[in-house]
């Protein structure tokens, strides 16, 4: 994926990549370098079709580095950023497992 936005930095698809460069380092357990690529698909490619999953991704980090705050915040933007997606309704779920308050 870093080879992809290398050569092709103008790219439509460059915040696809980042995205799926941040679903490998979730798969990986490196939460922390998930975090920074779905950072960058958030601030960088806002209206991107994959910003709704990369806030939802990036509420998985962080419940999985046992930061349930920042987790519960994240599931939160997502039901707000993005209501009536799959993402927000994904969400709403976990908030209701994950006892957010």
């Amino acid at each position: 994926f870093n080879a992809f936005v290398t050569s092709y930095p103008d790219s439509a698809q460059v915040g696809s990549a980042r995205y799926w460069h941040g679903e490998t380092y979730l798969a990986q357990k490196k939460y922390h370098h998930a975090l920074q690529e779905f950072d960058v698909v958030i601030r960088d490619f806002p209206r991107s079709d994959k910003a709704p999953s990369a806030l939802l991704k990036k509420a998985f980090a962080y419940r999985d580095l046992g930061q349930s705050g920042q987790a519960c915040g994240a599931l939160r933007d997502v039901t707000q950023k993005y209501k009536g997606s799959r993402e927000a309704r994904l969400a709403q779920g976990e908030l209701s497992r994950a006892n957010c308050r």
